[in-house]
């Protein structure tokens, strides 16, 4: 059951080093994988070790290098659909956009991209919740423009 909830809450980086092989070169690669675990009252549980973790690829067992709290602070881009499309949509979309930048904007970097059309950046990389409250109350769907989410993604990657 504990290993069931390596999944969940207090983040932690496990570093994997994957003996398979890559393509045709027969290298390993390193991957940084990061997990949550609580115990059974929903708390984060800390000081989890190697031991802890466990990694099964395709019935293989794979080698942990390293297990480290993850570092505060993420920079996260938030992609807003204001097509002609997002029109009737928009009360809930700055609903739900609000209740994130509310339970996330302590300690990350949050910016707010809209894609109705090219994409824009409606408010910059910022912790300011004042800031990004205000850019999502100028969010407006625009008339006869396409929603181009993959140009988004591409271009915000």
């Amino acid at each position: 059951m504990q290993q069931l909830r390596a999944a969940l809450a207090v983040p932690a980086i496990v570093s994997i080093f994957l003996l398979a092989a890559v393509g045709l070169q027969g290298q390993s690669r390193e991957h940084h994988i990061l997990v949550s675990v609580l115990d059974p009252d929903d708390a984060p549980v800390g000081g989890l070790e190697i031991s802890d973790f466990f990694i099964d690829e395709d019935g293989n067992s794979r080698e942990i290098l390293s297990v480290s709290q993850a570092g505060a602070g993420r920079q996260i881009a938030l992609l807003v659909d204001t097509s002609q499309a997002a029109t009737r949509s928009l009360v809930e979309i700055r609903n739900g956009l609000t209740t994130f930048v509310e339970q996330m904007s302590a300690g990350n970097q949050i910016s707010i991209i809209t894609f109705g059309g090219p994409p824009r950046i409606q408010v910059p990389s910022t912790r300011e919740t004042s800031r990004l409250t205000d850019g999502i109350g100028n969010l407006f769907a625009l008339p006869d423009q396409a929603a181009y989410l993959l140009d988004a993604l591409n271009q915000t990657a």
